[in-house]
């Protein structure tokens, strides 16, 4: 079985068809993270998705965020082969702060979400997967605030997969009275040449003390830059093979595993 994590900053649809050559067509299970499309065609663009990518199931929610285009939202979705037993939205601490749009210098406050649902698996049982989207230009303090309820969220007694794009940059983004301010804290430049930075380290260690494992760790996930923006973490299940994956189109690059 695979499961793959996905940022597209784009229409779906569009890398699907990109991409049909590409180990995204093996995915069970993709989680997908800022998949756009027209507000009112939300519903529509995901069933289209779905039954492009062979995927029998699926559950998505658009993120009300202030776009410059009212009519585009960005949202995340858990598209699946296998039935959906249950499903739940987490909406994430909301984090206040100044930041620079066209409009100019406004207060900002985005509803960043998790999606959670329990898929039953013939001959492995019930698996529960949570995808995230967290939000960028944060403190170190904030992004593990953000981060912990995508723990919490998860069942004891369940096997889980944890993934998505934590938005790790390697900045610390200190607040100002005018605008928060990048302030570059990575703390070692690797053998690969991958930025890691203090607060993913904190977040990995925030996931193992609760019994998870860290799949990546100093891997590039955006398409161009050095930076690992993106993270998954499994508990109960034995990873027999994992990998990251270039695409065509895409923002970041595709996280996957097999077990």
């Amino acid at each position: 079985m695979r499961v793959g994590s996905l940022n597209v900053h784009r229409d779906l649809r569009w890398v699907l068809l990109k991409n049909v050559d590409s180990l995204l067509f093996c995915m069970d299970v993709l989680l997908v993270q800022e998949f756009q499309s027209g507000r009112d065609e939300w519903e529509d663009e995901q069933k289209i998705c779905a039954s492009l990518g062979g995927w029998s199931t699926h559950f998505g929610e658009w993120e009300r965020e202030a776009y410059p285009d009212p009519n585009v939202c960005h949202g995340i979705a858990i598209f699946s082969r296998y039935p959906m037993i249950q499903t739940s939205l987490l909406r994430l601490p909301q984090i206040t702060r100044r930041a620079i749009h066209v409009q100019g210098i406004a207060e900002e406050r985005r509803q960043r979400l998790a999606l959670s649902c329990v898929l039953q698996i013939p001959e492995f049982g019930p698996l529960q997967v949570v995808n995230m989207h967290l939000d960028t230009q944060l403190t170190m303090k904030e992004r593990l605030i953000q981060f912990s309820p995508t723990l919490k969220i998860v069942h004891p007694k369940l096997r889980a997969i944890v993934g998505g794009d934590l938005n790790t940059d390697p900045f610390e983004w200190i607040p100002t009275k005018l605008i928060r301010l990048p302030y570059p804290h990575w703390s070692e430049r690797s053998a690969k040449k991958i930025w890691r930075l203090a607060d993913a380290k904190k977040i990995w260690r925030l996931a193992e003390s609760q019994g998870y494992e860290t799949i990546f760790k100093n891997v590039q996930t955006h398409q161009r830059l050095p930076l690992q923006l993106d993270g998954m973490f499994t508990k109960g299940i034995s990873v027999k093979n994992r990998g990251v994956s270039k695409l065509k189109d895409t923002d970041h690059r595709l996280l996957w595993i097999e077990f």
